[in-house]
């Protein structure tokens, strides 16, 4: 049975550098799923997505956002068949951004940065429920936090520009989210945070979580990772 992980945490974090690393670091059993923005350029789900982020907003804002929840979802969904009807059984799938984005982003956009938590909530609580009868949830999520302001820098950087007012709304928004979901699935979804260490200090930390979460799963009666 393979073990689904999902890396997420706001934009700036890292994330998929430390992906691409920390997939090289638990060897050949893992399989990364890379961001669907990073996707090879060729086939159905990237021309979907280039179709979503039309106009250039990384985002993925614009007109019908339910239907683009939807279609977010359903690639979701196509990703995580490719690894349980395709014989594709790798010991562990790392995904990178996986459902919790979708859930998280999706309904900041939808409800708006502005409205009240209890909107934001209900709003991710039907996304979720969506994303569920369409695939299970992943087995751990890994929310990968740092100081905003470093996240900030670091999305300069990679992008050749500040993060807009709206964008940077958006953002923190989806990190208010994160922890709410963080604190109502504290068994699913693992906060790590990286202020303070160093590459390879939070990457042995990643992965040490992720073993032992592995592990506890072999001790589990009738629970078996391939």
């Amino acid at each position: 049975m393979t073990f689904w992980v999902s890396l997420e945490g706001p934009n700036g974090v890292g994330k998929s550098h430390l992906a691409r690393c920390l997939a090289r670091r638990l060897g050949p059993g893992c399989t990364l799923a890379p961001e669907l923005s990073d996707l090879p350029r060729d086939g159905l789900a990237p021309a979907l997505v280039t179709a979503l982020a039309a106009g250039g907003d990384p985002f993925l804002r614009g007109d019908a956002p339910l239907a683009r929840t939807l279609t977010l979802l359903a690639l979701k969904a196509r990703l995580w068949e490719q690894f349980t009807t395709t014989g594709q059984h790798p010991a562990v799938v790392l995904e990178d951004r996986g459902v919790d984005t979708v859930a998280v982003y999706q309904a900041a956009i939808i409800a708006g940065t502005g409205a009240s938590d209890a909107a934001l909530h209900g709003e991710m609580d039907r996304i979720y429920a969506a994303a569920t009868a369409m695939r299970p949830l992943p087995d751990l999520t890994l929310l990968l936090m740092d100081d905003l302001a470093a996240c900030a820098r670091r999305y300069a950087l990679r992008t050749g520009g500040p993060l807009q007012p709206a964008d940077r709304a958006l953002s923190d928004c989806a990190v208010r989210l994160y922890r709410h979901r963080a604190a109502q699935e504290p068994g699913r979804i693992k906060l790590v945070n990286r202020r303070g260490l160093s590459e390879a200090d939070f990457l042995d930390l990643l992965a040490q979580i992720i073993s032992d979460a592995l592990l506890a799963r072999q001790e589990v009666p009738g629970c078996s990772a391939t």
